[in-house]
């Protein structure tokens, strides 16, 4: 009878070691990026259980890195129980090296932690390839004939065609000289009515459906800060959001507007980085908020 208890033990025992245990790690495309770029976190949980509590992930992650979008979780089965798999795209407008906190579930009664990441910022392109340089000076090779020619010749047609040009001009003036045109004054434009000229052409544009992004990105970021300048009196053109958030705090803007007016700037900066064509719908959504900014705040009263 003893050696039956014992020989139960043993099987309870095993059956109990041989249990897949939990692993929660966290994973990452890149630690290194540009300031604007986005790095992709890969959070893994494997349980032997399906009672889960899965976290609850905020806009930040800290107050450097803001978190882009929260991919929904894939769940899946492998031998020993469950898999729960989830991707955060995550940004950063600092520089410097910033560690990503352990996240954590519940797992049954456990609480899991994962590994924390480290990410590093950049400012630039010329930061990243700062440390490739030339193993030796580039030597010049000496003009062939054709090549001596073309590089004086273009310098001589360059002249020849701005006289062209003078003397075009000046056979107009003069032509012109006699003739008195009634001169019409055209009344000054008003911000408004230059504002809403330039968005009616940068939707009709559609520069993004042509493959133009930077130049989408320009226009309407140009629009956007030039309006923060003429309505609220803050310095924006040459400022970066952070910047201009901290100019519209110390005016008189209730708590409410200046949060509105920081998601316009921060969905700027995301169709300004945004690789290929960003996300659907990123760039009308642009637009129809630059419309409803200006319903919402106005123009001067003058105006």
């Amino acid at each position: 009878m003893r050696l039956k208890q014992n020989w139960f033990l043993v099987f309870v025992l095993c059956a109990f070691l041989g249990r897949s245990q939990p692993s929660f790690e966290a994973f990452q495309s890149t630690d290194r990026i540009i300031w604007g770029q986005t790095d992709t976190l890969t959070l893994i949980l494997k349980s032997p259980t399906d009672s889960i509590s899965w976290f609850e992930l905020r806009d930040t992650l800290r107050k450097e890195i803001e978190v882009v979008d929260a991919r929904s979780i894939d769940t899946g089965v492998y031998e020993g129980g469950w898999e729960l798999r989830q991707e955060v795209l995550v940004t950063s407008f600092d520089t410097g090296f910033f560690v990503i906190a352990p996240f954590q579930v519940v797992v049954g009664m456990d609480t899991l932690t994962s590994n924390p990441l480290l990410l590093r910022v950049d400012e630039g392109v010329d930061q990243l390839q700062a440390d490739l340089l030339p193993i030796a000076d580039i030597l010049d090779e000496p003009l062939s004939f054709w090549e001596s020619i073309w590089s004086w010749g273009k310098y001589v047609l360059g002249v020849l065609v701005l006289v062209a040009a003078y003397l075009l001009i000046r056979r107009y003036y003069l032509s012109k000289r006699n003739k008195q045109a009634a001169q019409v004054v055209i009344p000054e434009k008003t911000f408004k009515e230059l504002f809403d000229e330039t968005l009616q052409a940068i939707e009709s544009d559609k520069d993004w459906e042509q493959g133009r992004l930077k130049l989408f990105y320009t226009r309407t970021s140009t629009l956007l800060r030039k309006y923060l300048e003429y309505r609220f009196a803050v310095k924006a053109m040459e400022q970066t959001t952070a910047e201009i958030l901290r100019q519209l705090e110390a005016t008189a803007l209730k708590q409410m507007d200046q949060e509105r007016l920081g998601n316009t700037l921060r969905l700027s900066d995301m169709v300004k980085f945004a690789k290929g064509q960003g996300v659907a719908g990123q760039h009308e959504a642009m637009i129809k908020i630059l419309k409803e900014l200006t319903e919402h705040f106005g123009f001067l009263d003058n105006e």
